[in-house]
């Protein structure tokens, strides 16, 4: 797992694990229109270069880690 990883034409990511899987955390500011467009962009950007990305909130992280680790290690598990 890298933390903060850096991609071309996408820009800093949260996590990277296993170098294709993307993992982004985002704050209350990522529901602002002008970021969700740009959210949106890095995703497809990301998609296009053959990295898969999964997005979380601060809700998901915090009451439902177990849910959102599940989820993560489902999709780790499908390119193993």
């Amino acid at each position: 797992m890298e933390t903060q990883a850096y991609l071309e034409r996408v820009g800093q990511v949260d996590l990277l694990l296993e170098g294709w899987l993307v993992v982004e955390l985002d704050g209350r500011q990522h529901a602002e229109w002008s970021q969700v467009k740009k959210d949106h962009r890095r995703n497809n950007e990301s998609v296009v270069q053959g990295y898969t990305t999964l997005r979380y909130y601060y809700a998901d992280v915090v009451y439902s880690p177990a849910d959102m680790v599940g989820q993560v290690v489902s999709v780790l598990a499908r390119r193993r």
